[in-house]
């Protein structure tokens, strides 16, 4: 169920990404908190909040920092900090921007780069780090920074290579470095199918395909493995044939939940009329966020509809979803504040 204006919010005090939000025990709906509508064209760019709830969009090639109503502070160019393009970025807990991207060293060597930017955009420190070709990061509550990717010497000799997750200090330097149980095709420029999260003193490394949770102590020591797949989820499973589904957004909220985004697309096609006669084709679809308890039963799925799709947790607590609108005068990109309760 989804309700317009921001209602009555503070039911109970969670803490998500380092922020106190509100947060019920048995949440069943989405409160939209804020809808704001910005002239430029979002569609496949990625996104941060950070704990003031300014913007980052990314691509490959620019991220872009908004202020809430939509007003532009800076942006960044791969090229222009001697990236081939950016992998990823992430919001530190300090509001730092971190980004990653391949690069090459002195030796014309392939290297992950590190660049950690201020909230004006000013470039703070960089780092390198040879041998692993980095496709997802994730920053630390105590300043260390944890990459997630691949090595390049397995990556040369196999289609499919094992996922590594590499854990460094705050000035770069390599502390550890642990395998993941997955193996992984290579992927290119900010794939974003989030798999990697830190909370706390736990490092969660999450298969999409699979829905099977992995659980490392922060110095890389194996704590379990959680599987998702529980009776409240088993229609992603018996719908198969009917429909497809894939994992649009994964994220654990505090110590209590985790949360999926969940797109159910069907296989058939329905046509939808045009102005002047004409028509288009379409596979219906279905957006659903499943709140997944850490312990005990009580998945609650929450449809969502009327404002896009999830695309952040942002720091200050909330769900930012987006969604692209095009019209006659070209094409637009909204982002909806939402909280759940």
């Amino acid at each position: 169920m989804l309700r317009n204006g921001v209602g009555k919010c503070a039911v109970l005090s969670l803490l998500v990404l380092g922020s106190v939000v509100a947060f019920p025990v048995f949440p069943n709906e989405l409160v939209v908190v804020e809808r704001t509508t910005v002239s430029e064209n979002f569609r496949s760019f990625f996104l941060e909040v950070d704990g003031a709830g300014m913007l980052y969009f990314g691509s490959p090639d620019v991220i872009v920092k908004l202020r809430p109503d939509g007003r532009r502070v800076f942006e960044l160019r791969a090229t222009e900090h001697g990236l081939r393009a950016f992998m990823d970025f992430r919001i530190a807990p300090s509001d730092d921007l971190i980004v990653i991207g391949g690069a090459s060293d002195a030796r014309e060597r392939l290297v992950t780069r590190g660049l950690v930017f201020d909230g004006e955009g000013r470039l703070r420190r960089s780092f390198e780090v040879s041998e692993l070709i980095a496709e997802m990061v994730e920053p630390g509550d105590r300043g260390e920074i944890f990459l997630a990717g691949v090595r390049a010497s397995e990556s040369l000799v196999a289609s499919k290579a094992r996922m590594w997750i590499y854990r460094l200090g705050p000035d770069g330097r390599v502390l550890a470095a642990f395998p993941t149980d997955e193996l992984k095709e290579i992927g290119r420029a900010i794939s974003r199918d989030r798999r990697l999260a830190v909370r706390g003193k736990e490092l969660y490394w999450f298969s999409p395909e699979t829905l099977r949770l992995q659980r490392f102590s922060l110095k890389g020591e194996r704590q379990g493995e959680e599987d998702l797949r529980s009776a409240d989820l088993q229609p992603l499973g018996e719908r198969s044939r009917e429909s497809r589904w894939r994992i649009d957004y994964f994220a654990p909220l505090a110590d209590t939940h985790f949360l999926l985004a969940v797109v159910m697309q069907d296989r058939g096609w329905q046509k939808r009329a045009l102005k002047g006669g004409s028509w288009v084709a379409f596979q219906p679809f279905t957006y659903t966020l499943y709140l997944i308890p850490r312990e005990g039963a009580g998945v609650q799925p929450i449809p969502v509809e009327d404002v896009g799709a999830l695309r952040a947790v942002g720091r200050d607590g909330f769900l930012y979803f987006v969604r692209t609108i095009t019209t006659e005068t070209g094409t637009k990109t909204e982002i909806v504040k939402a909280a759940l309760r």
